[in-house]
């Protein structure tokens, strides 16, 4: 019984030394943001993990979905050392036809950090969520270019943002209210 659990914990820290991969993210600048209001999503890049040199001369694509009825898609800012390829193509999803995709590529990103910045405008009414999922199936060609061409297979983490349900507008028409509410009951 010892040996086998011996095998297994042996087998265990081999797949997970395997299994430690490069990730790519996207990570919000604020979980909420207001209804109508610009707000940035992060590209983040971590392929410590990988073949070849690091920091790396990171290359790849990366393609995110999501709705254009609740955000439209302002553009997307580079963050140095990462330059682009090609413009950003902006189109309806094959996968949905419900959705937007915006696919770019990249070079020359660090192993770890910040690739770019993508921008939208929220489009959503209060209290809705706006979710941001990478596409596995649209997004490829991950390799460290430092010494040589490495590949890797990023593994993709989404996001999502809501839209605060109350602006500041609101509270201050209820707070008037309150205020002539108060005043009506003083003078009975």
């Amino acid at each position: 019984m010892k040996s086998i659990t011996f095998i297994s914990g042996l087998i265990l820290c081999i797949a997970g030394e395997i299994a430690s991969a490069a990730s790519v993210s996207l990570v919000p600048a604020s979980g909420v943001v207001d209804a109508g209001a610009s707000f940035d999503i992060e590209l983040v890049l971590d392929a410590n993990d990988v073949d070849g040199d690091i920091p790396g001369d990171m290359n790849g694509v990366v393609t995110i979905e999501y709705d254009p009825t609740l955000a439209s898609f302002d553009g997307f800012a580079y963050t140095a050392p990462a330059a682009q390829v090609t413009a950003p193509m902006i189109m309806t999803s094959p996968l949905n036809s419900d959705l937007k995709i915006v696919a770019l590529d990249f070079t020359g990103a660090l192993a770890v950090g910040s690739i770019g910045t993508y921008s939208f405008n929220a489009l959503a009414e209060e209290g809705a969520e706006i979710s941001f999922s990478i596409a596995p199936s649209l997004s490829g060609g991950f390799a460290n270019r430092a010494p040589t061409n490495k590949p890797f297979d990023p593994d993709f983490f989404s996001t999502s943002v809501s839209v605060v349900p109350i602006p500041a507008s609101a509270w201050l028409m209820l707070s008037a209210l309150a205020f002539a509410g108060r005043q009506a009951r003083r003078q009975r």
